[in-house]
């Protein structure tokens, strides 16, 4: 990074903030580090990114800490010009979805037009476009990239036909060691709402599943969440069902608002024609600790009393939280037989 002073000094080094908040007129804005190219302090502020586009408004950062070779170097607000991303930060940026073609059998990150960090992996010998694309969001202690290695390592057959997607939490877990990245959720875990993020991830996620959807011309998109990933999922798909073709949760739960929403129309209510025929799987494992079994049939009992038509909870007796324990190849199995069926229908 290159920044400049107030008083025409120029001062070279690093900073290690994740993403900027500005507050616009609109709204708040979040820039992600990765997608930053050059900071202008006013007022107004302005902030201009990888792609384009420049936000303007009020900065939310009383000092910047820069990582210089003489040591770090604290900065106030006041003594702050300009700040851009030079040319070797730059290179080192993930490119944004639409600047890559994929190579078949590998996995390449790139960011999204909504900011998330995703990790792309098509099956081997091809560029990925046409195919099913199975998304895949990680639990608070892993990341997209693992994610997807564990899929290709277990269900060989999976990744010889879907392009896998892995996508990963946009702040750091804070009771991870090893920086884990996690995701915003929109709901608590319980009935309220109260305890949510205000800033959640699911918005992003489903602009980021349009994009994927678009640059790759899938023929479906199916949405895989495990355990807080599996909240997230739920959190993206039910109000919005028209952004995945199938949904599957691996041990996980319907978040505490959603049972009751279907507890409600259970109760006379009418959901959705797209969400009453979203086609949704449970896997789950008999011995997972952390997500007791009657959590998941408890969200089966939900989506089918709330009035969805196809829900299918599979147990592994010897499954665990983990999810190669788990029968996930049976679930998406499941899932394409059922949206093939009702095109042949």
């Amino acid at each position: 990074m290159k920044v400049e002073l107030a008083d025409g000094k120029v001062v070279e080094g690093t900073f290690a903030v994740p993403e900027l908040e500005l507050e616009a007129d609109f709204g708040s804005v979040r820039v992600l580090l990765p997608r930053l190219r050059r900071l202008s302090f006013g007022p107004p502020d302005q902030v201009e990114t990888t792609s384009g586009h420049l936000f303007v408004g009020k900065l939310l950062l009383d000092s910047l800490l820069i990582g210089t070779p003489e040591g770090p170097l604290d900065l106030e607000r006041a003594r702050l010009r300009s700040l851009e991303v030079t040319a070797a930060a730059e290179a080192t940026r993930t490119p944004d979805l639409g600047e890559l073609e994929f190579v078949g059998g590998q996995i390449t990150p790139a960011t999204s037009g909504a900011g998330l960090r995703v990790h792309v992996r098509p099956p081997p010998e091809s560029d990925g476009r046409g195919l099913p694309l199975l998304v895949l969001l990680h639990d608070d202690h892993g990341n997209g990239p693992d994610l997807v290695a564990s899929v290709v390592a277990a269900w060989g057959e999976l990744a010889a036909t879907h392009v896998l997607v892995g996508v990963d939490g946009e702040r750091v877990s804070p009771y991870s060691r090893e920086a884990r990245p996690v995701f915003r959720h929109r709901l608590s875990e319980g009935v309220g709402d109260e305890d949510g993020d205000p800033d959640p991830t699911s918005p992003r996620l489903a602009a980021t599943l349009d994009e994927l959807r678009t640059e790759l011309g899938a023929s479906r998109v199916l949405l895989l969440g495990l355990g807080h990933g599996g909240r997230l999922a739920f959190e993206t798909a039910l109000p919005r069902p028209d952004r995945v073709e199938g949904l599957l949760v691996a041990a996980s739960a319907l978040p505490g608002a959603y049972r009751v929403a279907f507890e409600s129309a259970a109760r006379g209510s009418t959901l959705p024609e797209a969400l009453r025929r979203l086609p949704v799987a449970l896997v789950h494992g008999a011995r997972d600790e952390r997500t007791p079994l009657a959590e998941a049939e408890a969200t089966r009992d939900a989506l089918v009393g709330g009035g969805l038509t196809d829900v299918r909870l599979l147990v592994k007796r010897i499954g665990t939280h983990r999810l190669t324990l788990l029968p996930v190849g049976d679930a998406v199995a499941w899932l394409e037989e059922t949206l093939d069926a009702r095109a042949g229908g």
